[in-house]
């Protein structure tokens, strides 16, 4: 949140190892500085073959009609895995994977969101700076859907009480496959 405020500062959440691969050769001519948020390790690889990669752009890794919902890092293979669950409910959403949060993908997010009843972003970081806020920048300069359809999951303003494992703790805040599909589910029915 604080070096998404510093003039061309480069922001990127690889979701496993494989993305971390492609994105690393990017680098080597990117002329801006660069802050990586990396996932512990040994998360399942969701980003294969992803030869497209390019810093600045995201993409679309499940489609849907209902809602769309964005994430970053380690939180998109969990997303995934809510809006499996969430299609057998009868909820279809589309997966719009940002592995690059700043510079943001401007028109990625604008097409994604077009001709849906929601947008959530979902993101392993405080609600405050993150992926949403970023988001909810640019649809404050959009005529795209009104601010009241678009939510943040993250992590709330405080200092967590307790301490354990990063897998934990999402379960702790909601973060997990689980928690998401509630609130997902609550947010589908309040827009």
């Amino acid at each position: 949140g604080i070096l998404r405020t510093l003039p061309s500062m480069t922001i990127v959440s690889p979701s496993d190892k494989s993305e971390m691969e492609y994105f690393m050769e990017k680098t080597l001519d990117w002329p801006h500085p660069i802050y990586i948020r990396l996932g512990k390790g040994g998360d399942p690889v969701i980003s294969k073959d992803n030869t497209a990669f390019e810093i600045g752009k995201g993409y679309i890794v499940r489609e849907g009609s209902d809602l769309v919902i964005f994430s970053s890092g380690v939180m998109t293979e969990r997303v995934l895995t809510a809006a499996a669950s969430l299609k057998k409910a009868g909820l279809d959403c589309r997966v719009v994977h940002l592995p690059t949060i700043k510079p943001l993908d401007n028109d990625l997010v604008l097409s994604a969101i077009n001709g849906v009843s929601a947008a959530i972003a979902v993101e392993e970081h405080s609600r405050i700076g993150g992926l949403g806020t970023s988001i909810l920048e640019l649809l404050a300069d959009q005529p795209i859907i009104p601010l009241s359809r678009f939510k943040r999951i993250g992590l709330p303003d405080l200092f967590p009480e307790k301490y354990g494992s990063q897998d934990s703790l999402l379960q702790l805040y909601g973060l997990q496959p689980q928690g998401l599909i509630a609130t997902i589910k609550s947010i589908a029915q309040t827009t």
